[in-house]
């Protein structure tokens, strides 16, 4: 396990926000529930933290995810899968 670290560039602040007034992920999922006036409270506070001049302007945030990587043992049995019914035999 161990971080991967890369930046992400949007065009616009509407490139960042749009996916989240969509639903996606949990952020997403929180503002949708959110009302109007608390939407557009995190909106401002976003782009305040953000330090963005413009709505227009191209910009970079750094961001990290988490990778694993497994090994199968080679004495394990290949996984099987089924969709219906499995013969056994």
């Amino acid at each position: 396990e161990r971080p991967l670290e890369f930046t992400m560039r949007f065009e616009s602040f509407a490139d960042y926000w749009d996916p989240f007034l969509a639903g996606q992920g949990p952020a997403g999922a929180y503002l949708r529930s959110a009302g109007g006036d608390r939407r557009e409270a995190l909106r401002r506070e976003v782009k305040r933290r953000l330090a963005l001049r413009s709505e227009n302007e191209p910009f970079s945030v750094g961001a990290r995810a988490w990778a694993a990587r497994g090994v199968r043992r080679e004495d394990t049995a290949p996984s099987r899968v089924c969709v219906k019914t499995c013969n056994r035999g």
